[in-house]
């Protein structure tokens, strides 16, 4: 059972693995264009897994599901996979839809003299994704992390703004969590979705006690790279990463699955006991 952060070895080969985004053109402003290492949004999970071995055979699978209010049968609504120097998390549709990704979240970990500079990755995104968003800018790295965006709208048009920073705390575009006893300082392999967040998706609709500012951050999609800076023995090395996290979500997408699987579940589910409290659970 793997912890609830990825744990990755750290493994050369991928940086250069990511030195070859150049040659993925986005060529079109689709949502279902987002994608990381030949996954995309909307992409069935069979074919995202099968996408995935390709990758990295090694890559292990851990499941993650949450069992609503008065449903005998658990939903299924993340991945967790993680091997060889890089992790992979997926957030999926749960019934009645068909299971396809409308998040992904991929975590590298560079080492050794491949570390890389943080321009060379985000000139080879910048290539990939397009003309960027917003950009917290090379000077961000130096306390700690440096993110970085391309936003599109619902028609799919690249817009240039700064995500507003409730948004980027709810469930569709959730990045990192806090390292343990930090009040400023994210973790690079915290990138997991709260059972609590999933649960109440399915009980209370997209818009819910854990993601209320939902609704108006439901009509982007978005590729988000946070950088992290490296560090050897405990000091900071001026430009370097050592971790990239890259998630690419769609808030249409998630939307349109999210209230379906509510009003299933609705439909479905018994009506809670007079009295009952069940959040947290």
């Amino acid at each position: 059972m793997l912890t609830s952060a990825l744990y990755l070895k750290p493994l050369p080969a991928v940086v250069a693995a990511f030195l070859c985004l150049a040659a993925f053109g986005q060529t079109s402003p689709d949502a279902t264009q987002f994608e990381i290492e030949g996954i995309r949004l909307g992409m069935p999970l069979k074919g995202a897994m099968a996408a995935l071995r390709e990758h990295n055979a090694k890559i292990r699978l851990a499941p993650e599901s949450v069992r609503p209010m008065g449903t005998a049968t658990p939903y299924t609504y993340g991945i967790n996979a993680v091997g060889e120097g890089e992790g992979f998390y997926f957030v999926v549709t749960m019934p009645p839809n068909a299971v396809t990704v409308t998040k992904l979240t991929w975590v590298a970990h560079f080492t050794g003299d491949s570390i890389p500079k943080q321009d060379v990755l985000v000139a080879n995104l910048a290539r990939k994704y397009g003309r960027i968003s917003w950009d917290t800018g090379p000077a961000a790295l130096s306390i700690g992390t440096r993110d970085v965006f391309w936003i599109d709208d619902e028609q799919g048009n690249r817009v240039s703004l700064k995500p507003p920073p409730r948004c980027l705390g709810q469930s569709t575009y959730f990045m990192n969590g806090l390292k343990p006893g930090s009040r400023n300082q994210w973790d690079p392999l915290n990138v997991r979705l709260p059972p609590v967040a999933a649960r109440l998706r399915i009980e209370e609709g997209f818009v819910n006690r854990e993601d209320p500012v939902a609704d108006e951050c439901s009509k982007y999609s978005m590729v988000h790279a946070r950088l992290f800076r490296a560090q050897m023995m405990g000091v900071s090395v001026p430009n370097l990463v050592e971790y990239l996290v890259l998630l690419a979500a769609s808030g249409p997408l998630d939307r349109k699955a999210t209230e379906a699987t509510h009003e299933l579940w609705r439909k479905t589910a018994p009506p809670a006991p007079k009295g009952a409290n069940t959040k947290g659970k």
